[in-house]
């Protein structure tokens, strides 16, 4: 059935277009729609697709296909509005987007997607979430804005705001930056993070730095941290600290920099070591702190400090559960009021 009219027309049945919309798109690809049921606008440039199960609408231009309950191209803008059930695959880089509703920018080949979006990157083992996905599949980029979750292999990452740039397995969240992998929970204010295969190989933290190990019992906290997961190696740096909290009491240690070997369960403590406990405290030029053994080895002057008292050792060892403090090795020192 063929109806004409001033306002448009109208196809009822299977209806498929192919060399039209190629002119309409001014692009290199053809752009073919299907639908069930569709309606021309032909003084506003705009068509209507409608169907259901038999033809569900459908634009497909090169390997990217958008499908939804109903969808609004409009030639002027050379964009195709999506609502209900919305689908958007690209086969050729494995990603598949579902969504409430979304736009598809024919020129820009740009998707943009909103009311519950989710996207499935089948190469990189990664799934997305968040309240607006933007990706552009030619260039393999995504942008995330607002409750943003990005799950991989062995971790969950949300944040404010995210951008993954597929060719570079890279990802850069912003705002209130969270990973998660295990019992390790890092914050952050921003974070840049390398993968392959949805695992993570690298990561960078920056700004109010925090890294909460629920198993190891300590808090570390500061400006910077790396991560690199080849060489099992985390380094904090900007005024980094470790906090112990447990029934004993609460200390804190302060250094230059912590590097961590996670394969040897240490951490090397650097330059102007302290550790405060209360009103006492330690100081030394480096320690070592064994977290399997929960004790940490202060050597390089070490010296204790307890209100007017002061004791000098070759070597001080801190335990972390108790809470206290051995002395090794020749020393001296001197007791308060004497």
């Amino acid at each position: 059935m063929r109806r004409f009219s001033s306002k448009g027309i109208l196809w009822g049945g299977l209806f498929v277009v192919v060399a039209l919309f190629a002119q309409m798109s001014q692009s290199s690809e053809p752009i073919q729609i299907t639908a069930e049921r569709s309606v021309f606008q032909w003084e506003i440039q705009r068509l209507v697709l409608e169907g259901k199960m038999k033809q569900v609408p459908t634009i497909q231009q090169g390997t990217s296909v958008l499908k939804a309950d109903t969808i609004v191209y409009e030639d002027q803008k050379k964009v195709g509005y999506a609502f209900g059930n919305v689908s958007f695959q690209d086969a050729q880089r494995g990603a598949v987007l579902l969504a409430g509703e979304g736009t598809y920018d024919t020129r820009k080949r740009e998707v943009t997607a909103t009311k519950t979006p989710r996207l499935y990157l089948k190469k990189d083992n990664v799934e997305v979430t968040g309240n607006v996905i933007r990706f552009l599949p030619e260039k393999n980029d995504m942008f995330v804005y607002r409750n943003v979750k990005i799950k991989g292999k062995g971790y969950l990452l949300q944040g404010d705001q995210a951008q993954l740039y597929q060719s570079a397995n890279r990802l850069f969240v912003q705002g209130n930056a969270s990973l998660e992998q295990e019992d390790t929970t890092i914050l952050s204010r921003t974070m840049q993070v390398f993968y392959g295969k949805g695992k993570i190989s690298s990561y960078t933290a920056l700004d109010d730095v925090s890294v909460t190990e629920k198993k190891k019992g300590y808090v570390i906290t500061g400006g910077r941290l790396d991560y690199y997961e080849e060489l099992a190696y985390t380094r904090i740096t900007k005024d980094p600290q470790i906090h112990f909290t447990n029934e004993s009491g609460a200390a804190k240690v302060f250094c230059l920099v912590i590097d961590m070997y996670q394969n040897e369960d240490r951490a090397n403590l650097l330059g102007n070591v302290h550790i405060i406990k209360g009103n006492q405290r330690v100081t030394a030029r480096w320690g070592q702190y064994y977290i399997k053994q929960k004790r940490i080895v202060l050597t390089g002057n070490p010296v204790l400090e307890d209100g007017n008292s002061r004791f000098e050792a070759t070597v001080m060892i801190f335990d972390v559960d108790k809470q206290e403090l051995v002395l090794e090795g020749r020393g001296r020192g001197r007791l308060s009021g004497q």
